[in-house]
């Protein structure tokens, strides 16, 4: 067990709080380190709010603004299953990948404190 691991308590936890699985929290900040990946995730919870989904890979690519659909594939590749499903006529947010949007367009993880309206 790592030092991380051996810190936290169930008493330290906050009600109703998960006990952390580093590893697994982990991979998935590390899906998430991509501007391609987090640009994907705020255009679907944007067009979920709109009432727009799901949204097209063409949009997606779109509004990413990359030049290489091949490459655009490949990082919502990396998103699907955790934080984008995929259905028949698009890609939809998952639960996690609805926090994941909401966090970041709250600037829960800016550095100067501030938080963002969304």
């Amino acid at each position: 067990m790592d030092e991380w691991s051996e810190s936290w308590t169930a008493e330290a936890a906050v009600e109703g709080e998960r006990s952390p699985d580093p590893g697994a929290s982990s991979e998935a900040f590390g899906t998430l380190a991509n501007e391609v990946r987090v640009t994907v995730l705020v255009r679907l919870v944007r067009a979920e709010r709109d009432g727009e989904t799901p949204v097209s890979f063409s949009d997606l690519h779109a509004a990413a603004d990359t030049e290489s659909s091949a490459g655009f594939a490949y990082h919502l590749r990396q998103l699907t299953g955790r934080f984008v499903e995929k259905t028949p006529d698009g890609y939809v947010l998952t639960d996690a990948g609805r926090r994941a949007a909401d966090a970041v367009l709250s600037g829960a993880f800016l550095d100067d404190g501030q938080r963002r309206a969304s």
